[in-house]
């Protein structure tokens, strides 16, 4: 589906056909030749929120040269994905829970967006990061980025560059090597 008509779905399976129908340009008739219900219908939009998600990432990150600006791009990617896209954001992570595996086999290149974030902890692990495994690392770096998206996907933050290179900051200082 195309990821402008998706931003402007609803968050959850309430949304109408009909402006599913309209969002993507379609008659509504049209959807049924291609999903059996409305359950498949938000399914594949929020599949295809992950892959757009994934992309916004993988573009953050193709000019940065060190594992700490590239995760750091990464988080920034993902805080301004959710503010562009609310409701998609919303609805990718409510009530339609698809199963990683789903996700991971939607993506014509398995890169998800955990792929791309794991990889990227990994690196700067690497390179003398933190002694935390990747992949609680990488639950770390989620958890305060996908805070912040939420905080600011509800109106709750007043300034989001400030916020967002705060919380990238402290994300990337704690998972870097301890000094001293």
């Amino acid at each position: 589906m195309r990821q402008a008509a998706g931003a402007r779905l609803a968050a959850t399976g309430d949304v109408s056909l009909r402006e599913i129908a309209t969002a993507l340009g379609v008659d509504p008739a049209a959807l049924y030749r291609h999903f059996p219900d409305k359950h498949a219908i938000v399914r594949g939009w929020v599949l295809d929120g992950f892959v757009a998600l994934a992309e916004s990432m993988r573009e953050a990150v193709a000019n940065r040269r060190t594992p700490a600006t590239r995760l750091a791009a990464i988080g920034e990617a993902y805080v301004r994905f959710a503010v562009a896209q609310p409701r998609r954001f919303q609805a990718m992570f409510g009530r339609e829970r698809v199963p990683l595996a789903d996700i991971a086999g939607h993506h014509h290149d398995g890169l998800t967006p955990w792929a791309l974030l794991f990889a990227s902890v990994e690196a700067l692990r690497t390179a003398g990061g933190s002694s935390l495994p990747p992949s609680r690392a990488a639950l770390v770096a989620w958890s305060a980025v996908h805070g912040l998206a939420a905080l600011a996907v509800d109106g709750r933050v007043d300034d989001l560059d400030a916020a967002i290179a705060d919380v990238t900051a402290v994300i990337v200082a704690g998972l870097q090597p301890r000094r001293g």
